[in-house]
């Protein structure tokens, strides 16, 4: 089955923002909770490549 959809490598690509968005009325879901924890096991093993800016009190809001 084709999608259409292709995987390119990002050669040229120095810097790359990745992050997401939430209403604030909303709580995570669990896959959004799995996306932040890979992203920080990423960038734990990538300290020379990543930089990573602590703001997730949505996240820890109950």
């Amino acid at each position: 089955m084709q999608s259409g959809i292709v995987s390119i490598p990002l050669v040229d690509a120095p810097t790359m923002r990745v992050g997401y968005i939430i209403r604030r009325d909303r709580k995570p879901s669990e896959i959004l909770k799995r996306y932040i924890t890979r992203l920080r096991q990423i960038i734990k093993e990538n300290p020379s490549d990543c930089t990573y800016i602590e703001d997730d009190k949505q996240l820890t809001e109950d």
